[in-house]
């Protein structure tokens, strides 16, 4: 003898014959979408809805399919469920059930931002969809499509009329990328007024029209790039790379020249072109420059240190080119000489 909620529900679950006899029908406890989290309502409830839509059970066992459909829930729901009277939610015939049961479940588990945060979604499609790349325009329709159903699941819960034909076609238009949107206009001038299915296949041949013509334009700025240098000087100009300057971090290293350890003479001073300078201080700036590059040390002028001896959260300032013009004059030794006695008498210190 069946006692309890939880009886039934189980006794339910396990049914799988009809009485007798008696020509009725009903679908098997399995067959049910499954209810396992709170979060997953809408999921569930669109699944739920689809199955009852799609499945045909007689007057006389609609309080058993209630029962059916309770015993599929899941965790603390399955609980919540036993609490339940399904037979409550039964009704005259299976399509007045089937209102019945989803209005129930909409006045319990429907978060109250849902169809808010679906018109959202829904709005914001037209600035995610114009600015992503997309392979083809199948694979726009589902997306666009996918976001319209969701939306109009929304709808449907918090039983608000769905979008117009003419608010799917202004969203549709406002989702597509730009340069597709213009130039399927050029040959249908009604494209903001039809529905949005009316040039499914002109659009999918336009875009791939599209795309291959943006990966010939891709291919021939490539080509310009690597023609050879033996154009007139406008067209050089044109088409030349522009050889950006260097421009390395900034060097926060707070030391002084004479802290151990200390940096050696012939490391100090400037290491760059300077104007107004003379030929001489120049030559001695790029000759310093060369010896800094060589022993790896930082590039500013109150630096001057390894890298390794800069923390971990500071910048290394690594020695870029030469900034000017090649010196013009002999080469300058009489700095390196003193230099070297200078780094002699430290050593020996």
């Amino acid at each position: 003898m069946i006692n309890s909620t939880a009886d039934q529900l189980t006794a339910y679950r396990n049914l799988t014959t009809v009485t007798e006899g008696v020509r009725s029908e009903i679908f098997k406890a399995a067959d049910a979408p499954a209810f396992k989290e709170m979060k997953d309502f809408p999921q569930y409830y669109t699944s739920l809805r689809f199955f009852m839509n799609g499945t045909r059970v007689s007057s006389d066992r609609c309080r058993e399919a209630c029962f059916l459909i309770l015993s599929r829930w899941q965790g603390s729901l399955l609980h919540y469920a036993q609490e339940v009277d399904a037979g409550d939610l039964a009704r005259d015939d299976w399509v007045q059930t089937k209102t019945q049961v989803l209005d129930w479940l909409n006045t319990r588990f429907r978060n109250k931002t849902d169809l808010a945060d679906a018109s959202a979604r829904w709005v914001g499609t037209s600035q995610r969809f114009s600015r992503r790349k997309w392979d083809d325009a199948n694979e726009f329709y589902l997306s666009f499509e996918s976001e319209l159903n969701d939306f109009r699941a929304a709808c449907l819960r918090a039983g608000r009329s769905a979008p117009t034909e003419d608010d799917i076609t202004r969203q549709f238009v406002a989702s597509l990328p730009p340069a597709i949107a213009a130039r399927c206009r050029e040959t249908a001038s009604d494209l903001d007024t039809r529905a949005y299915s009316t040039y499914r296949d002109k659009l999918a041949i336009l875009w791939e029209s599209h795309k291959t013509a943006h990966i010939k334009i891709n291919e021939v700025r490539v080509n310009q790039m690597k023609r050879p240098w033996d154009e007139t000087e406008e067209e050089e100009e044109a088409v030349r790379p522009v050889k950006r300057p260097y421009f390395p971090l900034p060097c926060q290293l707070k030391k002084k020249f004479d802290e151990k350890p200390v940096v050696p003479m012939n490391l100090r001073g400037t290491i760059g072109y300077v104007e107004g300078n003379t030929s001489e201080e120049n030559a001695h700036a790029k000759a310093r420059r060369d010896r800094c590059a060589r022993a790896e040390v930082c590039a500013r002028n109150t630096c001057r240190r390894p890298r390794s001896e800069h923390p971990a959260m500071e910048h290394f300032q690594k020695i870029g080119p030469w900034n000017g013009p090649s010196p013009r004059i002999r080469e300058i030794r009489e700095e390196d000489e003193y230099l070297q006695e200078e780094i002699r008498q430290e050593q020996e210190d």
